[in-house]
């Protein structure tokens, strides 16, 4: 019989980083969509970012076929950056290793980190 298996994705996490010093650390490899914002789980907020700045779903993040993660501004209010360049609503943009996203105006960054397979 034809067992199906959950497809896999390369394990990403996300390297929190505020005021200059590692704050915590988050996976977003087991899913192939993760969104992030204010809302909370009842709107499908996987990673809560709580500052007055972030819209309540203000990005999705997703892998796609190799496992690389692209986020994309859902409209947000006060916009999304990658390494400070802000990107347009709607559109994908990859996040490559070492990549620093930042939503808003807060100053807490998350850096993309591609952990290795085992």
């Amino acid at each position: 019989a034809f067992v199906a298996t959950p497809p896999t994705y390369r394990k990403a996490k996300f390297v929190i980083v505020k005021a200059g010093s590692l704050a915590s650390e988050v996976g977003i490899g087991t899913k192939s969509c993760y969104l992030m914002g204010r809302g909370g789980l009842d709107e499908g907020v996987d990673i809560a970012a709580l500052h007055p700045s972030i819209s309540r779903l203000h990005v999705k993040l997703e892998h796609d076929a190799e496992g690389d993660v692209f986020v994309t501004d859902l409209g947000s209010q006060h916009g999304t950056f990658v390494n400070g360049e802000k990107i347009e609503p709607s559109t994908h943009r990859i996040l490559l290793e070492g990549d620093f996203l930042k939503l808003g105006s807060s100053t807490r960054s998350y850096m993309m980190s591609y952990n290795p397979e085992p």
